[in-house]
């Protein structure tokens, strides 16, 4: 997901490019990324897009299955008269037990450690979550959904304990560059959307969650601003606010006036 941040120690932080680079103004073209000078081994680009993706496979597990309901349903209703019911759940099932054992998954990250976890997790899914392919018992399917929801739990907790290492998240503030003021309107995956109804689609739902959040723009010296939103821990407003002015003083961020007035000139 190109909008994602990834998270990173304000305490001597750096940045990983001289000067932020975009393809346009949305979404953005290259993640800007702060890591910490304070331990021997940080975090990059492989690491944040291990989290990421990582954090997609549950996901994947069951909104990739929601197109075939009708086609597995008619398959097993021949022979199982209660495959109008077990498929729809089979799909959902994995979700169930992810409800069930997440809870109790930090006890396998404390005892194998997170890395051997994800990577023991991670290939059991792919084992697990093909296995239908190969089933012709309804029951079965059903079983090895059950089977693929413990895999799910595990690199759900093993990526949320990854995450909690890190004081804080960088994300857009706003879908697009900052409008002018007479635009009513706003350009977002192709569509004119209203500006003051969705500019904040990137913001309300972190506001919702009550953590603590900072937007800040990013220097684009002549071209309208483009916020990035820095998100902290509970109670973590001391590191966005010196991870902010470590960016300011890098150079990442700041303010200046466009250059051309005219709204068609502006990107």
């Amino acid at each position: 997901m190109a909008q994602s941040g990834l998270w990173s120690r304000p305490s001597g932080c750096r940045s990983t490019q001289k000067a932020p680079k975009f393809v346009g103004p949305e979404p953005f073209g290259e993640s800007i990324l702060a890591t910490a000078s304070t331990e021997s081994r940080t975090p990059g680009l492989p690491q944040g897009l291990t989290v990421i993706i990582a954090g997609f496979l549950p996901i994947l597990a069951i909104v990739s299955m929601f197109p075939a309901i009708p086609a597995i349903i008619g398959h097993f209703a021949p022979t199982d008269p209660t495959a109008g019911t077990k498929v729809p759940s089979m799909v959902t099932a994995p979700g169930l037990t992810i409800a069930l054992v997440a809870m109790f998954a930090g006890l396998l990250v404390d005892r194998f450690g997170r890395r051997n976890l994800l990577l023991i997790s991670t290939f059991f899914y792919g084992i697990v979550g093909t296995a239908p392919f190969f089933l012709e018992s309804l029951d079965a399917i059903y079983a090895s959904r059950l089977l693929l929801g413990l895999c799910e739990a595990a690199i759900l907790t093993t990526i949320n304990t990854l995450i909690a290492d890190f004081d804080v998240l960088l994300a857009p503030a706003t879908p697009c560059t900052a409008p002018l003021i007479e635009d009513p309107r706003i350009l977002i995956d192709g569509a004119l959307s209203p500006a003051r109804a969705d500019l904040g689609i990137h913001t309300q739902p972190i506001t919702f969650t009550a953590l603590p959040a900072l937007a800040v723009p990013l220097w684009r010296p002549g071209q309208l601003p483009l916020g990035l939103q820095l998100i902290g821990k509970p109670g973590g407003e001391g590191a966005l606010l010196a991870l902010a002015a470590q960016l300011e003083h890098d150079g990442i961020t700041g303010v200046t006036a466009p250059e051309r007035l005219i709204a068609g000139e502006l990107t």
